[in-house]
């Protein structure tokens, strides 16, 4: 009488591998979709980021789609001394020069956009986008208030570009204040701002 095929010992190997594999593959699979997931969130964050940049209006809950619809139809590549900008497009024509910011905070990575006026001077707006500084006090670059105090000031003709003042300093066309009891994450931040926008500069010219 022939040994069943489940007491074989080659059979338990090729069960063994065969649901390993199939098990691998599901991984593997479901490992891209949330790839994929991620990135399409994170573009999506980007492109919200320069729209709020640039002061354009997004609607009230609006999809993810109507997002990209209207970056698509607002924002274009453009070269800037052999450096590649993203330049938004206004209903009235009027252009904005957006500038990704990128660098180390305090705890992580920080990412943003910058936005100037035709003048290549006069910052637009700032938007963040990815960020982990500590919720209350680095986190506070996220809030209105920080950010807000970026709009209509000038990039300085030489020198910093954007210099940061202490807490309660006098300020003026080119100065911002920093973040109370964030002193690191304010000092960082504005380290690799400046250094985009002085590469900026040295271009625009």
């Amino acid at each position: 009488m022939s040994t069943p095929l489940k007491e074989r010992g080659w059979f338990s190997i090729v069960f063994m591998f065969s649901l390993t594999a199939i098990a691998s593959a599901i991984l593997i699979m479901l490992a891209g979709l949330t790839r994929q997931r991620v990135d399409a969130n994170q573009k999506l964050s980007f492109e919200r980021s320069v729209l709020e940049a640039v002061g354009e209006t997004v609607p009230k809950g609006a999809s993810g789609i109507e997002v990209n619809k209207i970056y698509n139809l607002r924002v274009k590549d453009t070269v800037v001394a052999k450096d590649t900008f993203l330049v938004y497009h206004a209903s009235d024509s009027t252009l904005s020069y957006i500038i990704p910011l990128s660098g180390a905070g305090f705890w992580d990575k920080i990412s943003g956009v910058i936005a100037l006026a035709p003048d290549r001077r006069t910052v637009i707006g700032i938007s963040f986008y990815q960020q982990n500084e500590t919720p209350g006090l680095g986190g506070e670059i996220m809030k209105p208030y920080f950010k807000n105090q970026f709009k209509g000031k000038k990039l300085a003709e030489s020198g910093i570009p954007i210099e940061l003042r202490p807490v309660g300093a006098p300020l003026d066309s080119s100065s911002v204040e920093a973040i109370t009891g964030a002193t690191q994450t304010s000092t960082r931040l504005m380290k690799f701002v400046n250094a985009r926008l002085d590469a900026w500069r040295r271009s625009a010219k």
